[in-house]
């Protein structure tokens, strides 16, 4: 007999295939619908707007510091760095593979 840590993780790997099986029917009938280039704006938007809401923490922390006066801890403060690092790795990871799908695209 499973454990149910199995059977949770099992449930949990059929959702994931679940998702990510539905992923594929949707952006084709997106692409049909709107267009591959309206297709791609629409999804780098929302990327976008992803990594804003992921700073919300590192923000808000500003806003209490400078508005209301809140003190922060060493390990708040090692918190945020971490944040802020990560941010800035996706979004170099994502400038660098940008790059150079372009230049290969550009040898073909």
């Amino acid at each position: 007999m499973k454990s149910t840590t199995d059977l949770a993780f099992t449930a949990l790997l059929l959702a994931v295939t679940l998702v990510w099986g539905w992923t594929f029917p949707v952006v084709k009938d997106a692409v049909a619908a709107y267009g591959v280039i309206a297709f791609l704006a629409i999804r780098f938007a929302l990327a976008t707007c992803a990594m804003i809401l992921t700073m919300e923490p590192v923000f808000a922390t500003i806003f209490g510091r400078v508005l209301a006066g809140d003190r922060l801890t060493v390990l708040q403060i090692v918190g945020g760095a971490v944040m802020v690092a990560a941010m800035l790795a996706s979004s170099i990871h994502q400038a660098a593979n940008s790059a150079s799908s372009e230049r290969e695209a550009q040898r073909a």
